[in-house]
């Protein structure tokens, strides 16, 4: 089940999968590619999907994730800032989704409100 949510300047994204294939991510967009977007600890869940993420998985999913939605989508949205959980799920392709999400539902949401 996938969870969208604007709080400010950033985006949360997360995908509830089940079975410990959770993933959550928190991203601030800008309109243009950024190469190496800053990456931030969350707090950790109380009840851990792992015993740690490799932080440059994150950073190298949400740059897929994007490079996925940008692509399909005739964007250009980069990442500036990147936050994650530190104990989330492993199974970088689950971030990768959420970002394309996110992305996904920003378009349709700047799209709707050009109309």
């Amino acid at each position: 089940m996938p969870i969208f949510k604007k709080i400010g300047n950033r985006y949360i994204g997360a995908y509830q999968c089940g079975a410990g294939q959770d993933a959550y991510l928190e991203v601030e967009l800008v309109a243009n590619h950024v190469p190496v977007p800053e990456l931030y600890a969350k707090s950790p869940m109380a009840f851990s999907l792992s015993e740690g993420v490799d932080p440059e998985a994150i950073r190298e999913a949400a740059l897929l994730g994007a490079k996925m939605a940008n692509d399909k989508l005739g964007t250009t949205f980069g990442l500036k800032r990147i936050g994650y959980i530190p104990n989330d799920s492993t199974r970088y392709s689950i971030h990768a989704r959420v970002v394309s999400m996110i992305i996904s539902r920003v378009h349709v949401l700047e799209s709707n409100e050009k109309k």
